[in-house]
């Protein structure tokens, strides 16, 4: 478990410095958010959320119909998590969105 956290931590970390943060939150758009998945993916770790938001200047505006809670409710297709995610993430109609993603043990 406590390897899977610092697996986790180095992911993000990694990824990071290409993020919009704002807060403690990073938020990644859709090029970036599908590499830190595969990426994640490919370490055998787990997804525990993706949310979807627009951003601008001054502004975040979460969309809840482009989010999903992977722990709580998994797919709404009752896919693979990595499957749904691909598709959520990689739709050309959010291709103006941004995505926060949580990363968690399997």
């Amino acid at each position: 478990m406590d390897g899977d956290k610092i697996r986790i931590s180095k992911l993000m970390a990694k990824h990071s410095g290409s993020a919009i943060k704002r807060g403690a939150t990073l938020y990644f758009d859709q090029s970036l958010a599908i590499a830190l998945i595969r990426e994640a993916q490919l370490e055998g770790l787990g997804l525990g959320l993706i949310d979807a938001f627009f951003l601008t200047d001054t502004t975040t505006q979460p969309s809840m119909e482009d989010s999903v809670d992977f722990i709580t409710y998994g797919t709404p297709d009752h896919s693979e998590p990595y499957d749904y995610a691909y598709k959520l993430v990689g739709d050309p109609s959010r291709r103006d969105m941004f995505f926060e993603i949580i990363l968690c043990p399997l």
